[in-house]
């Protein structure tokens, strides 16, 4: 009697379990459909809950980080790149699913490069170099490299990375050698010969009103203000002349003095402006050059 018994016992036990599996498999699955259904209709922030409820019922690590991706990815189409780089770090660690651990890193890496952290994404796509050396050498991870690299003012790595990127379309050696003296010389410190010093501005328009904003590369602002100031002294001239004294010295030498201080700090901050334009310009000069990269394979 008591072998009957634990042998139903038994047989029930197994029943249970296998109902509770299958029916959380079957849970799993319908899950992945509504959420990735919610994902191409372009309700990311509903995908983005259901993903997550994903990751809870699901069984298996495995699993649980292929729906971290998804719901990263979610969070991503949102702008929500801080949120989904702090999701990922959940499986940052299970180095047993290469595979997926690599995707994982990447996806960390552009979240900080979204996010405008890009020394932060360098130090990630360090650390997938070193654990996923092949991986790495992919144009995905090569074209985030090289981005963040440039963003962050690494231009070392910047011109490594762009050219491994040039390398990987597998272009014609002479159109290859062509983009590549390109990129040695958008790439070399091209700026600090163009850059403006504002201390030199400055200086310039303390002896020769106006020379400060020439060199700044603002002509007509050195015109206008060396002309403001002859035309204050000249003001001074005519009534000093006609025996206004006070008004001369208030009102002549008065705004002689505004206008030749305000030159002089004028030109120091016209210095910083033409630089942050100048910057600027080499800046979008390297981005146009390596997002162009991968184009150049389908123009060829």
């Amino acid at each position: 009697m008591r072998l009957i018994k634990r042998y139903c016992l038994t047989c029930i036990f197994l029943c249970v379990a296998f109902f509770h599996d299958a029916n959380s498999q079957e849970t799993v699955k319908t899950g992945i459909i509504n959420a990735d259904s919610l994902f191409n209709a372009e309700n990311y922030f509903e995908a983005a809950i259901e993903y997550e409820r994903l990751y809870f019922f699901s069984d298996t690590p495995e699993s649980r980080i292929l729906a971290n991706l998804k719901k990263a990815e979610a969070l991503k189409r949102q702008g929500r790149f801080m949120e989904a780089k702090t999701d990922l770090q959940r499986s940052a660690q299970m180095m047993r699913f290469p595979e997926h651990h690599s995707r994982v890193l990447y996806q960390i890496a552009v979240c900080d490069y979204l996010s405008d952290n890009p020394n932060g994404a360098i130090s990630i796509l360090k650390q997938l170099e070193m654990v996923y050396p092949e991986y790495a050498k992919n144009e995905d991870v090569t074209l985030l490299y090289a981005l963040s690299a440039t963003t962050a003012e690494n231009l070392f790595i910047a011109k490594e990375k762009t050219i491994s990127l040039l390398l990987l379309q597998n272009l014609e050696q002479s159109i290859t050698d062509s983009i590549k003296s390109e990129i040695e010389y958008l790439f070399s410190d091209i700026l600090n010969s163009e850059l403006r010093s504002e201390r030199k501005a400055s200086l310039l328009s303390t002896f020769i009103p106006g020379s400060g904003h020439f060199y700044a590369g603002y002509p007509g602002k050195g015109v206008l203000n060396a002309f403001s100031q002859l035309a204050s002294l000249a003001a001074a001239a005519v009534l000093f002349y006609n025996k206004y004294y006070f008004s001369g010295f208030i009102a002549g030498f008065g705004m002689f003095q505004s206008f030749y201080l305000g030159g002089i700090k004028q030109a120091a901050k016209l210095a910083r402006t033409k630089n942050g334009v100048l910057t600027q310009d080499v800046y979008d000069r390297r981005v146009s050059l390596i997002l162009g990269l991968p184009k150049h394979k389908f123009n060829h």
